[in-house]
Formats: C-alpha cells, structure tokens, sequence
C-alpha cells in the first residue's frame, strides 16, 4: 500500500506511484467541468448583476432575511471549486465531492433569491429576480446532465471515489476513512490549524478553519477506536506522531 499525506489528511491506495498526483489530475478534471458551469451560468441574462457577488452589501435588510450562513453567490461557487496547480503548492482546492454538492450550492442561491425577493415572502418582493434565478438553476441541470455523460469527469469520480482519504481528529487524533463524497468539503477543515479567538476558541458548528471533527463524519464520534491502528482510547499512529 502506498500512502500519501498532506497537512491533515491522507490518500492510501494500492498501486500507483504517485496516488496524490492521481487525485491532482481527477480533481483537475472536475474543477475544469464544474468551472464551465459557471461560465455558462454567468451567460444567462442578468446572472452576473444579481448572483455575481454576496448581495448583503448592496440589498437591504438581506441578512435579517437570509442567514449569513446560507448566503451563497457566484464567486464563492467558484471559489470552491478551486483552482488546479499541479507543479506546485499555488492551486485551490475542490470542496465538492460529487456534481450534486455542486447544484446544492446553486440550489441554495434559487432559493435565497425567492426568499427574499419573492411576493408576500418579504417587502422587496422582485419577480423578475426570482425568473432569473430559475433560469440560472435550469441551466445548470442542463450542464450537469451533459457531465453526468461525460466520460473524463465520470472517469475522475470514479478514480476519486475509489480511493481511501484519510482525515485526522482535532479532538482526539484519531484517524478516520471518509468517503470521497464528505473527503471533498471536509479536508479544507482538516489542514487548516485551530482558530484561536475568544471564549468559543474560534470554531464554528461547521465552517472551515477549526480543523476536522469526526462527528462531521455521519455516524461517526471520538468514542470508536481509531480506523487506522483500531486504538479506542489514544492509537499508536496518534502516539507516534505520524499516521503509519
């Protein structure tokens, strides 16, 4: 078995020299897919001057009627979908693990759209808004079926999800396997350190930037033995300082 890590995460499979290149190159394939479905979103009439940007700054009221936490836009898409630099540490890394968590994103500017602009639903009701959104997320089905037929981005997922990614516990250093699916989005968490702020300690419920905690893993806790050494209490990989 050859295994590969990086800040808090790891990629172990059998094989191939170079798994971590591999996943570069899958990974590049889907950045350059997912990529093109903003380019073409951004085609669509309107798009830009509504969706381009986090709208708080220039609606009013926005944050008492969307979360700040649900706010979503096309720079930030964009933004998770990375950028691929595989001759050195300069590129972005993918935060979706499968096209859907793509369209999830989307799905959640529609709906932000009509929440706040929608009649009856808030004072700033703007049903032309709410046409643009719809035709944004319908260009986005039709891209997302051409990819769900293309044989380089099913071909990435393929190799991405036939790997076995490993993220570290903040909490309790424990190992734990994780689906390409949930690997995707959670190990921008994993290799970033702790934030120190105040009595919080910094670390939100969900957010990046605290590190990775099993239970953002579904079913999964500090309490079960380690899924790399099988340690319940502190596992030897954790004791050794390094993942074997």
């Amino acid at each position: 078995m050859t295994s590969v890590k990086l800040g808090g995460w790891k990629v172990a499979v059998h094989g191939y020299k170079d798994p971590m290149r591999c996943l570069a190159l899958a990974e590049e394939a889907q950045q350059v897919a997912y990529g093109h479905v903003v380019s073409v979103v951004r085609e669509v009439p309107l798009a830009l001057y509504l969706f381009e940007t986090p709208p708080g700054d220039r609606l009013p009221d926005y944050h008492t009627i969307v979360p700040p936490q649900d706010v979503m836009c096309l720079q930030m898409i964009e933004s998770k979908i990375g950028s691929a630099d595989n001759n050195n540490d300069n590129g972005q890394p993918l935060h979706y693990g499968s096209p859907y968590q793509l369209r999830g994103d989307f799905l959640r500017l529609y709906d932000n759209c009509m929440t706040y602009h929608a009649p009856g639903r808030s004072p700033y009701s703007n049903p032309q808004a709410g046409e643009v959104a719809g035709r944004v997320l319908a260009a986005v089905d039709r891209q997302l079926k051409l990819l769900l037929t293309s044989v380089p981005v099913m071909a990435a997922l393929e190799f991405a999800n036939g790997l076995r990614h490993w993220l570290r516990c903040r909490h309790c250093h424990k190992w734990r396997a994780a689906p390409y699916v949930h690997f995707a989005p959670l190990r921008v968490a994993a290799a970033a350190p702790p934030s120190r702020g105040g009595a919080g300690g910094g670390c939100g419920g969900g957010g990046g930037g605290c590190g990775f905690r099993c239970e953002q893993l579904p079913g999964r806790g500090c309490g079960q033995p380690c899924d790399q050494c099988g340690g319940a209490q502190v596992c030897s990989c954790a004791a050794a300082g390094q993942p074997r």
